[in-house]
Protein backbone atom coordinates (compact mmCIF):
# COMPACT_ATOMS: atom_id res chain seq x y z
CA UNK A 1 0.00 0.00 0.00
CA UNK A 2 1.48 3.48 -0.97
CA UNK A 3 2.18 5.29 1.96
CA UNK A 4 3.67 9.27 2.46
CA UNK A 5 7.22 9.67 4.49
CA UNK A 6 7.45 12.98 5.78
CA UNK A 7 10.82 14.45 6.53
CA UNK A 8 12.25 17.33 8.75
CA UNK A 9 14.67 19.62 6.79
CA UNK A 10 18.23 19.58 9.01
CA UNK A 11 19.56 23.51 9.02
CA UNK A 12 22.02 22.72 6.06
CA UNK A 13 18.75 21.81 4.14
CA UNK A 14 16.92 24.48 4.70
CA UNK A 15 19.93 26.58 4.09
CA UNK A 16 20.18 25.20 0.43
CA UNK A 17 16.04 25.79 0.44
CA UNK A 18 16.50 29.21 1.22
CA UNK A 19 18.97 29.61 -1.52
CA UNK A 20 17.13 28.63 -4.28
CA UNK A 21 13.90 30.30 -3.40
CA UNK A 22 15.01 33.35 -2.62
CA UNK A 23 14.71 36.16 -5.32
CA UNK A 24 18.00 37.70 -4.94
CA UNK A 25 19.74 34.47 -4.07
CA UNK A 26 18.43 32.30 -6.73
CA UNK A 27 20.58 34.04 -9.58
CA UNK A 28 23.98 32.53 -7.94
CA UNK A 29 22.06 29.32 -9.44
CA UNK A 30 21.87 30.24 -12.98
CA UNK A 31 18.24 30.99 -12.24
CA UNK A 32 15.69 33.75 -13.60
CA UNK A 33 12.98 33.25 -10.84
CA UNK A 34 13.00 31.14 -7.63
CA UNK A 35 12.48 27.54 -7.27
CA UNK A 36 9.07 26.27 -5.92
CA UNK A 37 9.01 24.80 -2.13
CA UNK A 38 8.70 21.55 -3.49
CA UNK A 39 11.13 21.79 -5.71
CA UNK A 40 13.48 23.26 -3.70
CA UNK A 41 13.43 20.65 -0.69
CA UNK A 42 13.71 17.69 -3.14
CA UNK A 43 17.29 19.51 -4.14
CA UNK A 44 17.88 20.20 -0.69
CA UNK A 45 17.49 16.72 0.56
CA UNK A 46 19.45 15.07 -3.11
CA UNK A 47 22.44 16.85 -2.12
CA UNK A 48 22.62 16.64 1.98
CA UNK A 49 21.80 13.53 1.61
CA UNK A 50 23.32 12.33 -1.26
CA UNK A 51 20.24 11.02 -2.58
CA UNK A 52 19.30 10.85 -6.75
CA UNK A 53 16.88 13.62 -7.59
CA UNK A 54 13.89 12.51 -9.95
CA UNK A 55 12.35 16.05 -11.39
CA UNK A 56 11.73 17.06 -14.92
CA UNK A 57 11.84 20.56 -14.24
CA UNK A 58 14.43 22.40 -15.86
CA UNK A 59 15.14 25.09 -13.18
CA UNK A 60 15.67 22.64 -10.90
CA UNK A 61 18.22 20.51 -12.56
CA UNK A 62 19.94 23.65 -13.56
CA UNK A 63 20.56 24.81 -9.64
CA UNK A 64 21.16 20.81 -8.93
CA UNK A 65 24.00 21.37 -10.97
CA UNK A 66 25.42 24.56 -10.06
CA UNK A 67 25.15 23.29 -6.53
CA UNK A 68 26.51 19.73 -7.28
CA UNK A 69 27.81 18.96 -10.68
CA UNK A 70 28.13 15.00 -9.70
CA UNK A 71 24.95 14.98 -8.06
CA UNK A 72 22.47 12.09 -10.24
CA UNK A 73 19.63 12.88 -10.95
CA UNK A 74 16.30 10.83 -13.20
CA UNK A 75 13.86 11.53 -15.43
CA UNK A 76 10.31 10.60 -14.64
CA UNK A 77 9.10 9.02 -17.79
CA UNK A 78 12.58 6.77 -17.81
CA UNK A 79 12.14 6.05 -14.25
CA UNK A 80 8.55 4.56 -14.93
CA UNK A 81 10.11 2.65 -18.08
CA UNK A 82 12.45 1.32 -15.64
CA UNK A 83 9.74 0.11 -13.09
CA UNK A 84 7.81 -2.01 -16.00
CA UNK A 85 11.31 -2.98 -17.08
CA UNK A 86 12.33 -4.29 -13.80
CA UNK A 87 9.00 -5.88 -13.44
CA UNK A 88 7.17 -3.61 -10.83
CA UNK A 89 4.41 -2.13 -12.58
CA UNK A 90 3.22 -3.28 -15.64
CA UNK A 91 4.01 -0.84 -18.93
CA UNK A 92 0.43 -0.33 -18.92
CA UNK A 93 0.18 1.04 -14.90
CA UNK A 94 3.31 3.04 -16.33
CA UNK A 95 0.81 4.83 -19.12
CA UNK A 96 -1.40 4.76 -16.18
CA UNK A 97 0.53 6.82 -13.66
CA UNK A 98 2.25 9.08 -16.39
CA UNK A 99 -1.10 9.61 -17.65
CA UNK A 100 -2.53 10.68 -14.00
CA UNK A 101 0.48 12.97 -13.43
CA UNK A 102 -0.54 14.56 -17.01
CA UNK A 103 -3.58 15.45 -15.64
CA UNK A 104 -2.45 16.89 -12.55
CA UNK A 105 -0.42 19.21 -14.60
CA UNK A 106 2.92 17.22 -15.66
CA UNK A 107 4.38 18.71 -19.01
CA UNK A 108 5.72 15.70 -20.37
CA UNK A 109 3.43 14.49 -23.42
CA UNK A 110 5.58 11.09 -24.55
CA UNK A 111 4.23 8.18 -22.62
CA UNK A 112 6.36 5.56 -21.31
CA UNK A 113 5.08 2.98 -23.69
CA UNK A 114 3.81 4.51 -26.48
CA UNK A 115 1.07 2.14 -28.00
CA UNK A 116 0.64 0.03 -24.96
Amino acid sequence: EPHILTLDLSAAELRVLSDVTSPSRCKAFGLVVPLGAGEAACIALAVTRELVLATDDADALKALQAIDAARPYERIRKLLIRAADDGHISPQHANALHAEMQRLGFWDRELPFPGT
